[in-house]
């Protein structure tokens, strides 16, 4: 009994959701203006994050480098020279901790500079296309 009140049930909701209309996309289309200003904001959030993670990225190798050079010298210095052939590998790695975020910002500054903003402004204006790259990044967030 309990079996077919659960598949009666079951069949009830299913129907339930073919029959409802499902609403259509809104299809929103924005003036020349109104992309040239999600363009500028588009490249300037993502400027934003790749200073943030430049600024991360390069005191962590730094500081991890630097730490690892002295504490592993130290350390080969305390034993009597034992353990020098650790210090070179100990020193990348720790670099390479900070060595991400720092790669991640560099290529977003690269890949979002006024330069490259200009340049797509102005094609843009003179009724060239956007580049495909660009209108996958255009979210409606950027048009505010």
């Amino acid at each position: 009994m309990k079996k077919v009140l659960l598949m009666v049930l079951c069949v009830l909701g299913l129907g339930k959701t073919k029959s409802q209309a499902q609403s259509l996309p809104r299809l929103v289309s924005y003036s020349q203006q109104d992309t040239v200003r999600a363009i500028e904001h588009l490249f300037a959030a993502r400027r934003t994050g790749g200073k943030i993670y430049l600024g991360v990225g390069l005191p962590l190798t730094l500081i991890g480098a630097g730490t690892a050079l002295v504490g592993t010298t130290l350390a080969a210095t305390v034993k009597g020279g034992e353990g020098k052939e650790n210090i070179i590998p100990v020193t990348l790695v720790s670099a390479g901790i900070g060595l991400v975020p720092g790669s991640i910002g560099l290529v977003r500054a690269m890949r979002f500079s006024r330069s490259r903003e200009s340049t797509i402004l102005t094609t843009y204006q003179e009724g060239e296309a956007l580049p495909r790259s660009i209108q996958r990044k255009l979210k409606p967030k950027f048009f505010w």
